[in-house]
């Protein structure tokens, strides 16, 4: 979605219809289709974590993944 219209641009007619502009444009992208509608939502989606709490549990699912291939890839063959 454009940016939110201020007060101080309200009596000018080249920003409001910028931004008319701007939100018409917005509007018929998200309607085009249902994959424009899943990117504009993940686009606006904030993040679930902060980003250092993030990065850890990225390290952590690393260190799991990479312990769980080491204990089960690692089987000797059997004759």
């Amino acid at each position: 979605m454009p940016g939110q219209f201020s007060m101080e641009d309200g009596e000018d007619p080249v920003a409001v219809s910028a931004h008319d502009d701007q939100e018409a444009e917005y509007n018929r992208v998200y309607a085009s289709s249902r994959l424009a509608r899943l990117r504009i939502r993940l686009r606006d989606t904030p993040d679930p974590f902060e980003p250092s709490t993030q990065q850890q549990v990225l390290a952590a699912i690393g260190v799991l993944g990479g312990l769980l291939i080491w204990r089960f890839g690692a089987r000797p063959a059997r004759d």
